[in-house]
């Protein structure tokens, strides 16, 4: 079966202000995935903007530009990008998520440790929806 995803498509893209989770979202994924990594929002745009990524993994709540203005800003550039959201997810953050285009999926950003010992699996099963596995692990 001929494969249906150009290189950059099977790339992955994190977005988030706190070097920890960008880590801890690399570890993880880079068992499968390739991974770059950007600080905040206006980062990200230059990346999406140059580069052709199969899913961004983007926080929302980041100094400069937030994942919001993110989001909007790559739309009009790139309305094809599959955005994954990860953060603290409220009622109203759900509902102005569901309008954005590109936003594929969310997940609830863990708190305790527990959940982050957790997080790791379901994380790799909710980019497994949109991203074809570009390593072997």
């Amino acid at each position: 079966m001929a494969n249906q995803y150009a290189t950059g498509d099977r790339d992955i893209l994190i977005v988030d202000d706190d070097p920890n989770i960008r880590q801890f979202y690399r570890r993880v994924l880079e068992r499968r995935y390739t991974t770059e990594e950007a600080s905040d929002g206006k980062a990200a745009f230059r990346f999406t903007n140059n580069n052709r990524y199969g899913l961004v993994i983007t926080d929302i709540g980041m100094p400069d530009w937030s994942g919001l203005d993110f989001i909007d800003a790559a739309s009009l550039v790139n309305p094809n990008q599959s955005i994954l959201v990860i953060d603290k997810l409220t009622p109203e953050l759900i509902e102005e998520l569901e309008n954005l285009s590109g936003v594929v999926g969310r997940l609830n950003k863990p708190i305790t440790e527990e959940e982050w010992v957790l997080f790791g699996e379901r994380l790799l099963e909710e980019v497994g929806k949109y991203v074809e596995p570009s390593l072997h692990g």
